[in-house]
């Protein structure tokens, strides 16, 4: 069981997104506009999203309680626990044993966890015990369906989308 362990994690800790190209201009997602043709620069999406790479992991998203931050029940994110948190991030805490995503909330009278839903309550953290901070979420991503049935035969990981 260990040694699984440890082959997962080793696994994990070499996966690396491709340097991906970075089109110059803008996507209406209004109105159309023209589209430009060409390649402005690349992207590494793990500079971009994974700050301390030795300190992140993914997590899946369960629930509603984040759906107005653009966060929804089956989204992948991805949590730095290097990075502490400060106001207004978005958190991974441990309360009752249990993970909980919400946003971290800190001001002179007040800690607090907050949903990005009105039908969930807030989580006031009254001292150290009622919740430890996991970690910062620095992203988060979702397949689409149509991407998610095209997906390689020969890919190590296929997941049905939410």
């Amino acid at each position: 069981m260990k040694r699984q362990k440890e082959h997962k994690e080793a696994s994990y800790r070499s996966f690396r997104f491709d340097d991906l190209p970075l089109c110059g201009g803008k996507v209406a997602a209004g109105f159309p506009s023209e589209g430009e043709d060409f390649v402005d620069n690349f992207i590494n999406i793990n500079q971009f999203l994974i700050p301390h790479p030795a300190a992140s992991f993914v997590m899946r998203v369960t629930g509603q309680s984040m759906r107005d931050a653009g966060i929804m029940d089956g989204d992948y994110i991805i949590v730095d626990k290097g990075h502490p948190p400060r106001h207004g991030d978005i958190v991974i805490a441990i309360i009752h044993q249990e993970f909980t995503l919400k946003r971290f909330e800190k001001g002179p009278h007040y800690t607090r966890l907050v949903a990005a839903n009105p039908n969930f309550p807030d989580i006031p953290l009254h001292n150290a015990y009622d919740a430890a901070i996991w970690g910062v979420v620095t992203g988060s991503f979702r397949r689409y369906k149509s991407a998610a049935t095209s997906c390689h035969k020969g890919a190590s990981h296929q997941e049905e989308g939410p």
